[in-house]
């Protein structure tokens, strides 16, 4: 036979002689028949057959004509290809294997994390489809193993960026609140795509006073209870943002954007309810005194009478 070594569904060769003449010929391979031919008036025959599905390891190629037999070894390998829809981060693949155990549990692994698994059939087929997880770009190795036979491939996660993201407000130049609401223009990826977004006290960025790496949408809000820090330059500052694909790809940074902040003196709760209190003692003690000068401003009037007049309080 030729080739004598193969995966499931491999075309070989089968060659022979020393046969009855016009005979039917069996060619079983191992307890599976798989074609008849007949012999020519010599006793010969040559015949073109396929391997069967089946487990790994070395079958025997028979040729019977019921009276006449032969033996040959054909080695039969285990095999997996990929199929991939695209070479994006989420893209379908599509793992194909022959040649495994039957009926086994298949595990299929991305650079060397289990992503999927599914059974053989008992033939030792499968088809395994699952999406291209978030990864670097760049090539990785995809495994996959029934623990007996295994099988590697290799994809290639894409390696172009992303578009750089439109800057909309705070607008360049405004001043903003105590709240300050940043945002962008959506950017599209096929990877999927994330945002990278900075304020700096400077235009080259080298005071950078804060960054989120890994927003999800093209926004934030900046509330009150997270105000900025305060620069060296009288409360001007600078954002910008960029895109990045989950495949690590980056944009190039957005124009970066000046505004300013005014800053307002604001008075602490308990300050505020100290000067109330002592505001209220305060109009006590006048109140107070005022009360003392009346009272003694009215002795003073009756120790002034002379002896036997009545004061107003005693003709009462």
């Amino acid at each position: 036979i030729e080739p004598a070594e193969g995966a499931p569904g491999t075309e070989f060769v089968v060659t022979g002689s020393g046969f009855n003449a016009d005979a039917g010929v069996s060619i079983s391979f191992g307890d599976e028949e798989i074609l008849v031919v007949h012999t020519s008036n010599y006793g010969s025959f040559t015949a073109l057959c396929s391997v069967p599905g089946g487990a790994s390891g070395v079958y025997k190629v028979k040729a019977d004509d019921g009276d006449v037999r032969d033996y040959a070894s054909f080695t039969l390998t285990s095999v997996a290809s990929l199929s991939a829809g695209g070479d994006f981060v989420g893209a379908p693949l599509t793992v194909t294997g022959s040649g495994f155990q039957p009926n086994s549990d298949v595990t299929v692994a991305f650079d060397s994390s289990q992503v999927a698994r599914s059974a053989a059939s008992a033939a030792g087929s499968f088809t395994i489809t699952f999406p291209a997880p978030r990864s670097t770009r760049g090539e990785h190795i995809i495994s996959v193993t029934d623990g007996v036979d295994s099988a590697t491939m290799t994809f290639t996660v894409e390696s172009s960026a992303p578009p750089s993201p439109i800057v909309l407000s705070p607008a360049d130049g405004c001043t903003a609140g105590k709240q300050i609401y940043f945002d962008w223009e959506d950017t599209c990826d096929p990877s999927g795509v994330m945002y990278r977004f900075e304020v700096a006290g400077d235009a080259e960025f080298t005071d950078i006073v804060m960054s989120e790496r890994a927003l999800l949408t093209s926004e934030y809000l900046l509330t009150e209870e997270t105000p900025l820090p305060r620069t060296g330059n009288g409360g001007a500052y600078y954002w910008r943002a960029k895109s990045v694909d989950f495949a690590g790809n980056e944009s190039p940074w957005s124009g970066p954007r000046y505004f300013r902040v005014g800053f307002t003196f604001e008075m602490p709760t308990w300050a505020i309810y100290g000067l109330i209190a002592i505001g209220v003692l305060f109009a006590l003690l006048i109140v107070g005194w005022f009360v003392r000068s009346a009272v003694g401003h009215r002795q003073g009037d009756d120790s002034m009478m002379p002896d036997g007049e009545l004061g107003v309080d005693d003709v009462l």
